[in-house]
């Protein structure tokens, strides 16, 4: 997902679930700082104040761009360890713990780029594939009800938003694994949108090196990232191959995945529904802000009736606007509800606080970065207890 649900759709969330003004402010921005506090945002204090090595919950384009052109055929350890406690912690949640999904692809594969190298999936491929992100997974319980938990004695409103952040993301990201997978994330190019009661083909733009464009939802065209001749590829971590289409609200979507790939004709598609997923994400986030505030064990599948807004239409009239950035419809959504507006998120303004601020511990900035720390290791520890890991490397 990206800023306007983040940011915005968050912050009406943390209203609806009871939270002041103030209170839903701090948590939205940390929702959304998220997405933007990659290694370059450490401020190099910071590890001395934290005493441990400050965890980055995002990397930046241009990282994995320069992966992309460098072609990386083979990752070290370090450098697939690094990706993974990001993406798996802080994006796609993994959720397919007790394999719920099964790998329907084709094995033996042999590529349809030079060198033609062959692939087959073994023991080691099947077991990380539980590491697939899913919606209402027992992962997302636990996380959530850990919150809730742990809010009752620190009313941590920075790991409340940064939690939010990866409940929201569940949606978008399910299906997909946090790692260069191409087994897993790889798509077919021929993606279709329904749209105006059928289903248009996509105008796809492939890329195979860092690109400046802007999606078009009016003539359909968007920008993806080319196959590469590698499994293990950067293309092939989370969605690249599909480019922002799963983050965006408007998108009613079918395409192939090569995890289905086994199968024939309709057992070979996923079809997402963002309007219908989206608005199901909003109304878990409400109630599992409601949970936490309110000290309520959380359980999957249950969503709060947003009651106090009058029901899912005013929700629904935003996520069905064929926008990239539904930013100001939220924003005016928030006006009618509660008179008053959000004001526009600035990335810089909690580091820039903290480098001006006598009391560095006190501040946004630093309670966010230990959020951060405190948040992998909950998710490490709990995927150990399933025999898993953020540090697999193979």
């Amino acid at each position: 997902m990206n800023l306007d649900f983040h940011y915005y759709a968050t912050f009406l969330a943390a209203k609806i679930a009871g939270f002041t003004t103030n209170e839903s402010q701090v948590l939205a921005h940390a929702a959304q700082y998220v997405d933007d506090s990659n290694a370059s945002m450490v401020e190099p204090e910071l590890r001395d104040l934290l005493r441990e090595t400050p965890q980055p919950t995002v990397m930046a384009f241009t990282e994995f761009s320069q992966c992309n052109i460098n072609a990386i055929t083979k990752w070290t350890p370090l450098q697939m360890t690094q990706m993974q406690k990001i993406w798996m912690s802080f994006h796609l949640l993994p959720g397919n713990l007790k394999g719920e999904i099964q790998f329907q692809g084709i094995t033996p594969y042999t590529a349809s780029l030079p060198p033609y190298l062959p692939w087959e999936l073994d023991d080691k491929q099947k077991s990380l594939f539980r590491l697939m992100c899913l919606n209402n997974s027992s992962s997302i319980k636990y996380m959530v009800n850990h919150t809730k938990n742990y809010f009752q004695t620190k009313k941590d409103l920075h790991l409340v938003g940064l939690r939010m952040h990866v409940l929201a993301d569940s949606w978008a990201h399910t299906f997909f694994i946090g790692r260069p997978a191409w087994y897993v994330n790889e798509i077919d190019s021929s993606i279709e949108e329904f749209d105006e009661g059928r289903w248009c083909p996509l105008n796809i733009i492939q890329f195979d090196r860092l690109y400046s464009f802007e999606d078009n939802p009016l003539q359909r065209l968007y920008a993806l990232f080319s196959p590469m001749r590698d499994y293990n590829g950067v293309v092939y971590l989370a969605h690249a191959r599909m480019g922002h289409l799963p983050d965006y609200p408007y998108m009613h979507l079918r395409y192939h995945p090569q995890w289905l790939s086994r199968n024939q004709g309709n057992g070979m598609e996923i079809t997402r529904d963002n309007p219908k997923d989206f608005l199901l994400a909003f109304k878990q986030m409400v109630y599992a802000l409601k949970c936490i505030r309110n000290n309520e064990e959380f359980k999957t599948r249950t969503y709060d009736d947003l009651e106090n807004i009058g029901g899912d239409a005013k929700i629904e009239s935003v996520l069905m606007q064929r926008k990239t950035d539904q930013s100001e419809d939220w924003n005016n959504l928030i006006e009618h509800v509660y008179s008053l507006k959000l004001t526009p998120y600035k990335k810089d303004s909690w580091r820039d606080a903290f480098r001006n601020s006598s009391e560095k511990k006190k501040t946004h900035y630093y309670h966010f970065n230990k959020a951060a720390i405190m948040h992998r290791n909950c998710i490490e520890h709990f995927l150990n207890a399933a025999g898993l890991s953020l540090t697999e490397t193979s």
